[in-house]
């Protein structure tokens, strides 16, 4: 290995480890410099990696124009090199764009190709991430009863697999699939559920989807000053793209039902409450060895 080829090695390293505790902004730098240097030296399998990972990190930050250049990119390497799988995980990313633009249909042909990949290729972790993909998307184009048994089927190879954090995803969706079909007590033992895992692996994206679909659950029982109350403390954790979308759907929607005085009363008391105590509001079923 070159001294070139060893510094996009370390450059992607740096990056991928960047994005995975948060630093975004980092990682896209880091990773941007070893695309420029993986294309200089055509290391194309490389490259195609370190473009996965770049596209990853432009998702955080809601940079989705360069996210869409950079997996379409990243698509026709890998259709290139014959690599299924990350062709698959190019689609992917596509579609996740393509779902924040309000795209659906076209989000759920992107993830629908890719789930017939990972089928095929026993990706059974990537099938699960793709089904709950797939149950969103769904959701989105108003298909509840297909979104449902879709989020059913990713969160039956999540819980074998063990994906803890996954899990709570696709028991949020099914809590908003329940939601949106009224079934507010099957909503209630999903978050519930949700919650409790939640608490045991502290991550603040899996904090975030949790704490905003209690926010709609309490909007759906009317509830709306508890539900701003909610939409307050969820908003102290860092979040998805997809999940701030949805807070800020909620927050248009909670905040039109309001009073002005009330909306912003609301927020101040959310912002003051703790974790706890939000946990014994709603996590009976939660743990009682934990830290806050």
């Amino acid at each position: 290995m070159g001294e070139e080829a060893e510094a996009a090695f370390a450059l992607d390293q740096l990056g991928v480890a960047a994005w995975l505790t948060g630093d975004s902004e980092q990682a896209r730098d880091l990773l941007g410099e070893a695309v420029e240097i993986r294309r200089r030296l055509n290391d194309q399998s490389a490259l195609a990696n370190s473009l996965l990972s770049l596209s990853g990190a432009l998702y955080m930050l809601g940079d989705f124009e360069a996210m869409s250049e950079t997996s379409q990119s990243g698509l026709q390497l890998a259709e290139t090199l014959g690599n299924r799988r990350l062709a698959a995980h190019f689609n992917v990313s596509l579609a996740n764009v393509a779902y924040i633009r309000g795209a659906y249909a076209a989000s759920r042909r992107q993830l629908a190709q890719s789930l017939a990949i990972y089928e095929e290729i026993a990706d059974k972790e990537s099938q699960a991430l793709a089904l709950h993909l797939l149950s969103r998307a769904t959701l989105a184009l108003g298909k509840a009863t297909e979104a449902e048994k879709l989020s059913r089927e990713s969160l039956i190879h999540r819980r074998e697999i063990g994906n803890k954090g996954g899990m709570v995803e696709t028991l949020t969706m099914s809590g908003r699939i329940a939601c949106a079909t009224g079934r507010i007590q099957d909503a209630k033992e999903f978050y519930h559920e949700a919650l409790a895992i939640a608490v045991n692996i502290q991550s603040e994206p899996v904090f975030a989807y949790v704490f905003i679909g209690l926010a709609e659950l309490l909007r759906r029982e009317g509830k709306e000053l508890q539900a701003a109350e909610m939409l307050a403390f969820a908003s102290r954790y860092s979040s998805f793209p997809d999940a701030r979308a949805e807070a800020a759907r909620l927050r248009r929607e909670i905040e039109a039902s309001l009073q002005p005085g009330a909306w912003n009363s609301a927020q101040e008391t959310g912002r003051r409450l703790h974790l706890e105590q939000v946990v014994e509001r709603f996590g009976a079923r939660c743990p009682t060895t934990w830290q806050p």
